[in-house]
């Protein structure tokens, strides 16, 4: 029984890597996208960038990454599974908000 609780976590662990760097490339590489092929109008590209994917689809995928790590922050915490799952998952719930930041942040200085 034990080991179903170890393997919940490593799925959670797993689908949330899966998840965050899936969003992540992918708005890193529309990102570079853009500043690398510049089109003529690059304020109204960057423009549509982040409200459109940055804001909608970043944020619905990040959210997606921060319920999984609260949920597994939860079950390691009510199971008490150590000290390294409580770290993963306090660092999983952070990330996603301050890739977001930085990548909104780079729209805003290109602009």
């Amino acid at each position: 029984m034990n080991r179903e609780k170890n393997k919940l976590l490593t799925f959670l662990k797993v689908f949330y890597l899966i998840v965050y760097l899936a969003i992540t490339i992918y708005l890193v590489w529309s990102f570079l996208d853009i500043v690398i092929s510049p089109s003529q109008n690059v304020g109204l590209e960057v423009a549509v960038f982040l409200s459109l994917v940055v804001i909608i689809l970043g944020s619905i995928g990040y959210l997606i990454c921060i319920a999984i790590s609260i949920i597994g922050f939860v079950i390691s915490l009510v199971k008490k599974k150590g000290v390294g799952n409580l770290l993963f998952f306090i660092v999983a719930t952070l990330l996603p908000i301050l890739t977001e930041a930085i990548i909104i942040i780079l729209c805003q200085v290109i602009v």
